[in-house]
């Protein structure tokens, strides 16, 4: 899946040796979250001399939604993911230099059908994610950040920034969310399935031109590649919409 992205310079694969956090009942955050702050540090270092805004820790299954009355001509440009930061820095008056990151929260969106890219999905929750998964744990942001002026993060927010950049920014709904579509076999998200109640299919509208461009780079259509994938990973059915 990856070569095409590779060959096209699109995409760089990079291999990590990650570590493990100390085992002691002392340590504070589990060794999912060790091993995601070195994915994330790892990210801001990198990037450093090379981006301003970068998005360390946003998942393949989650998509930024930016809504138009940030850009003067009210259209929002196909390639809003790298004009749209500097587009909402200045509608909320501030200057990129001033600003460490830009935070969002997340409508968690109902599983597609079986088959089907996870965009698909028109149906999401009322209101913002309010908890992890399925557990009591309060669900956190995530965010782009100006990779220029901070030091230090973790997977949901910065926390050791230039002291001229003060500010995150934090988007409601009427600037800018991330939505998170769920493989339809993920059995973690399941229980919740039924709080998805808001026909938004917004997304759903680019599934077309989605699977077509798919099909310009791998030389398939979406079903022959979904099956050949699913194929090869059995054990791992539930990539198929992904």
């Amino acid at each position: 899946v990856l070569l095409p992205y590779l060959k096209a310079g699109l995409a760089t694969r990079i291999h990590m040796d990650l570590i493990r956090g100390p085992e002691t009942p002392h340590f504070e955050v589990s060794q999912e979250e060790f091993r995601q702050s070195q994915v994330v540090r790892d990210c801001l270092y990198r990037a450093k001399n090379h981006a301003t805004w970068v998005m360390p820790s946003v998942d393949i299954d989650e998509y930024f939604r930016l809504k138009s009355h940030v850009f003067p001509d009210g259209k929002v440009p196909q390639d809003f993911l790298r004009t749209g930061w500097d587009a909402i820095v200045k509608s909320q008056g501030k200057k990129t230099s001033e600003v460490h990151s830009i935070s969002f929260l997340r409508f968690r969106f109902a599983p597609p059908p079986s088959g089907n890219l996870t965009i698909s999905s028109s149906w999401r929750e009322p209101q913002f994610q309010q908890r992890k998964g399925n557990r009591n744990q309060p669900a956190l942001p995530k965010f782009v950040m100006n990779a220029h002026k901070v030091y230090d993060l973790w997977w949901h927010s910065v926390y050791n920034f230039d002291e001229t950049a003060p500010y995150d920014i934090r988007l409601n709904e009427t600037i800018g969310t991330l939505n998170h579509y769920r493989p339809p076999l993920h059995v973690d998200h399941h229980h919740d399935t039924f709080l998805a109640t808001i026909l938004d299919d917004q997304l759903a509208f680019d599934t077309s031109m989605l699977a077509e461009a798919i099909r310009k780079r791998f030389g398939e259509d979406l079903s022959s590649l979904m099956k050949r994938l699913s194929e090869r990973h059995p054990t791992k059915s539930w990539v198929q919409s992904s």
